[in-house]
């Protein structure tokens, strides 16, 4: 498509940063808010490629646009939220993904829960929204729900359960919480809600900086994670050592080694059935299914070389394992249904094979279901920098079916 010359000048002066971006029209009306991890691959992505029919009616009525820059993503997400709110875009309303707007719901019972709903007739509870999606919503109330020690059972169980063990609830199961330390908790997520992030990311630094200072580097860098920070352990070099240290192995002698490839993604989104589709005839190892619960390493032959995949688990419970198989591969495969699209574990596996340095390729699998849209996961991956190659990005990604 063409472009006119001031959008041009306007898209080369985009950052590499996260925000928040303005569609106009040629009245200065606002057509569209969206958010991006950054601004310039996001934006850009309007301008190329093809998009389904809604979104190239938006693109045929942009004549301007404005973007905000902010700290994090997260904190894009925020302002997004809170711009959608204060001018009903139509383009946003056009957008939405169900019959009606989510909303995030804190009850007003003591030991309060914090939740997702489309519901809000309830008067025994506080709402704030509306969001964008139900997965902006999902992943702010996950975040609250991982930085204060708040409830997250609907009903108070008769045992303590794991989130109480990890420090993640107070435990009203098993003893009767102070109303004055709920309250103050509440206090502190609805100004968060409203937009007001620096007390929880000044908590967070302190906290990370104290998990650093004690040597407890895993646990500073998954603080970091919640706020995008990247965050490495400091590397103290030992002179001596230096010194002694031997060459450079002779490149010549080395013996080279099967390529290990990570499959990743959301529950059920078939990374477990792609690579039954090669176990029929190559694999060598075997293992129980259902959901994965635990890395799988399969050894397969193609063409006379040898490749290692390792499926991992996709349920929100195995985030660690999810990390640890990021980390020792050479290259990701992210699978995303095509009828589903990026879900929560989705967005986590690419932020750990971000994070690893490794090379992602996206295989969009289901494409034989009837509710299939590529166009639509594609678009969605580029709001996590993942750009198709057919929309000029450098992103593989591949249709595929398992059956």
């Amino acid at each position: 498509m063409s472009v006119s010359k001031h959008l041009q000048d306007k898209l080369a002066l985009l950052p590499d940063s996260p925000g928040c971006y303005i569609m106009k029209d040629e009245n200065q009306n606002i057509l569209y808010v969206g958010k991006a991890k950054v601004l310039k691959n996001r934006v850009r992505s309007y301008f190329h490629g093809t998009h389904n029919n809604k979104t190239t009616r938006l693109v045929s009525h942009i004549h301007d646009f404005e973007f905000i820059v902010t700290g994090s993503e997260k904190e894009a997400l925020l302002l997004e939220i809170n711009l959608i709110k204060k001018h009903t875009p139509p383009y946003n309303i056009m957008f939405m993904d169900d019959k009606t707007y989510p909303y995030i719901e804190i009850t007003k019972e003591n030991n309060f829960v914090v939740r997702t709903t489309r519901n809000i007739k309830n008067k025994k509870s506080e709402y704030f929204g509306p969001y964008p999606s139900s997965q902006s919503a999902y992943e702010i109330v996950k975040l609250i729900n991982q930085i204060f020690c708040v409830r997250k059972c609907r009903h108070i169980p008769d045992s303590p359960c794991l989130y109480y063990h990890m420090h993640q609830c107070l435990g009203p199961c098993i003893h009767e919480i102070d109303p004055k330390e709920n309250e103050k908790t509440r206090k502190k997520i609805k100004k968060f809600l409203q937009g007001d992030t620096k007390e929880v990311m000044d908590s967070l630094q302190a906290k990370m900086m104290e998990a650093s200072e004690n040597l407890q580097f895993e646990k500073a860098q998954e603080i970091a994670m919640e706020f995008d920070i990247i965050a490495e352990q400091e590397e103290k070099v030992d002179v001596i050592a230096e010194l002694l240290k031997e060459d450079e192995e002779d490149e010549s002698k080395m013996v080279p080694r099967p390529p290990v490839v990570c499959v990743m993604g959301h529950v059920d989104h078939g990374k477990t059935s792609l690579l039954d589709a090669i176990r029929h005839t190559h694999v060598i190892a075997k293992e129980a299914g259902g959901i994965t619960q635990h890395i799988g390493a399969y050894m397969v032959t193609i063409n006379g070389q040898k490749i290692t995949f390792l499926d991992t688990p996709g349920h929100e419970a195995f985030t660690a394992m999810r990390m640890r198989g990021a980390n020792a591969t050479d290259i990701a495969i992210l699978v995303v249904a095509a009828d589903d699209g990026v879900m929560p574990q989705t967005i986590e596996a690419i932020n750990h094979a971000k994070a690893a340095g490794i090379e992602i390729i996206v295989a969009i699998n289901k494409i034989d279901k009837p509710s299939a849209n590529i166009e639509r996961v594609k678009q969605e991956l580029s709001e996590y920098e993942l750009i198709p190659e057919d929309w000029g990005g450098s992103t593989i990604c591949v249709p595929v079916s398992a059956h």
